[in-house]
């Protein structure tokens, strides 16, 4: 990450290749984790790479500030790997919670081997349409679909709601939905003013790929610059909504 932030604000649009790369050093002292020494383990990823890119990119933005790009979305996925000193076997930790997950959607040997069973193949038994529908079914158990499927046979979807807070013309509350168990996910619920008895119609608000959408489409700013942006664009979209009478999520 830190060989694009360079090239970022150097040339966004040019070719990645040793002429271009060639005159770039990067210096990391040995020993540390940018420069590890076998056999320390340094991994994380996606945890890291956006940290060092805001930094390099932190960096350049004071000799070049006109080219420099605002920081990163933070996005991260913390994962831990390497080889088990006692058994030899490699082994992967996730965070606690998205290790749980996984865990409970994939049995101990779903995975094994199936790489090559399922491979397509012109002598496969059956042909290319047994093929598929074996497939699709070992695609379906290895993503955890039929897993998902049985805990949620019996799962009672639970919504927690915090405290009503008083917008101009409608009430804003922070709302969890848990859709399965151990998965929660936060959304906004935005009601009209007005008489609560009143059937009204509802608007469920999907957010895109904003930065960070579902505060957007709820009106909730992270400063002024936010406001304004979203506001010019008629991004609020769910503020639009429930001003027009939607009960909206």
């Amino acid at each position: 990450m830190k060989l694009p932030a360079a090239m970022a604000l150097a040339r966004a649009g040019m070719p990645q290749n040793e002429g271009t790369i060639r005159p770039i050093k990067i210096t990391a002292r040995e020993g540390s984790f940018f420069n590890a020494v076998h056999p320390a383990p340094s991994g994380g990823r996606a945890t890291n790479q956006v940290r060092v890119f805001d930094v390099v990119n932190g960096a350049l933005a004071q000799a070049m500030p006109r080219r420099a790009m605002g920081a990163f979305t933070h996005w991260c996925n913390p994962i831990i790997g390497g080889f088990d000193d006692r058994t030899g076997k490699p082994f992967v930790q996730y965070d606690e919670k998205p290790a749980r997950y996984l865990k409970r959607l994939h049995r101990k040997g779903t995975a094994e081997s199936a790489a090559a069973r399922f491979s397509f193949r012109e002598d496969y038994p059956g042909g290319f349409a047994a093929w598929q529908k074996d497939a699709r079914e070992k695609l379906v158990e290895l993503l955890g679909l039929s897993q998902i499927r049985t805990d949620v046979e019996t799962h009672q979807p639970s919504v927690r709601l915090g405290k009503a807070i008083e917008e101009d013309g409608y009430r804003r509350q922070l709302g969890e939905i848990e859709t399965e168990p151990g998965v929660t996910i936060p959304f906004w619920l935005l009601v009209p003013d007005g008489e609560t008895g009143t059937p009204r119609p509802l608007a469920l608000c999907a957010h895109g790929h904003d930065r960070d959408g579902w505060n957007t489409y709820a009106g909730v700013y992270r400063d002024e610059d936010h406001r304004t942006s979203t506001e010019a664009k008629d991004g609020n979209v769910g503020v639009q909504a429930v001003k027009r009478g939607f009960v909206t999520v």
